[in-house]
């Protein structure tokens, strides 16, 4: 198994040394580059000896996957553009968490909303699928958005598109919210690309590195992500700048749990 880190791409210089395996990028910040920069922050990663599996923070809240004002040609032509980003760069999969994109009005259609997120899923997939690039569903807690809560429903929607390019993340943090980070995850593993794990500093939006007073709890959960039968990628998904010292040590204890 491989660890990883996310990062924003103007603190890379932070991790090497830090012990992780790859770095995880936004979605939505390389999308604001141009081609050439994007071969420069390439450029950088080799130099560092980083490479970057996987793409989280997918997209901007104006791209709406589903809801009022969807646009899916605006959809499309986003996931055209970053799909061959991604490639540039040696992605492997890119995560479609985005809960801004995906909040709906009280009393929204859900069978309308399914329809429209199949759809954007459709679109999205086959742009990734291009390039041989994985597109993972997230399912996100409540204290984030109204829809696709739940990893049975994110499930669901995998197995009704039956894309082949199409995954899930489990997410840890999210699961926590939903009451599902400590159940059996084996009906989920088939189609399980990736895994984020990371500690809540006070709300949704801090995210942080692994405490030691929950390094047991963490060990448990993963044990029992392993004896589900993962062997992929995992990622400390953080919402602040890496700091050297708190990622040598979540890096050590994932590196010595999941014993890679």
């Amino acid at each position: 198994m491989e660890i990883g880190c996310c990062v924003s791409a103007g603190n890379i210089e932070k991790l090497p040394g830090c012990g992780f395996d790859f770095v995880e990028l936004p979605g939505r910040e390389l999308f604001q580059m141009e081609p050439g920069p994007i071969a420069a922050l390439r450029r950088r990663l080799d130099e560092r000896g980083l490479r970057c599996r996987s793409l989280n923070a997918y997209c901007p809240d104006h791209i709406i996957m589903t809801g009022p004002g969807q646009n899916l040609d605006e959809a499309r032509a986003y996931a055209r553009k970053l799909a061959a980003y991604a490639s540039e760069l040696s992605v492997d999969q890119v995560g479609i968490g985005a809960p801004g994109s995906r909040r709906l009005p009280e009393g929204y259609d859900r069978a309308l909303a399914n329809r429209q997120m199949k759809e954007f899923l459709r679109y999205t997939a086959d742009e990734f699928a291009a390039y041989d690039i994985y597109v993972s569903l997230e399912a996100v807690g409540e204290c984030y958005c109204n829809y696709i809560n739940r990893l049975e429903e994110a499930k669901d929607m995998v197995e009704t598109v039956k894309h082949p390019f199409l995954r899930l993340v489990l997410d840890f943090y999210n699961m926590e919210q939903s009451g599902e980070a400590d159940m059996d995850l084996k009906q989920y593993i088939p189609f399980a690309a990736h895994v984020h794990i990371s500690d809540d500093e006070g709300g949704p939006d801090r995210r942080g590195f692994l405490k030691p007073d929950r390094y047991a709890c963490h060990e448990r959960r993963l044990h029992n992500l392993m004896e589900a039968g993962y062997d992929g990628t995992v990622s400390l998904e953080v919402d602040g700048p890496p700091d050297t010292q708190l990622c040598v040590r979540s890096c050590h204890f994932l590196k010595k749990v999941l014993d890679c």
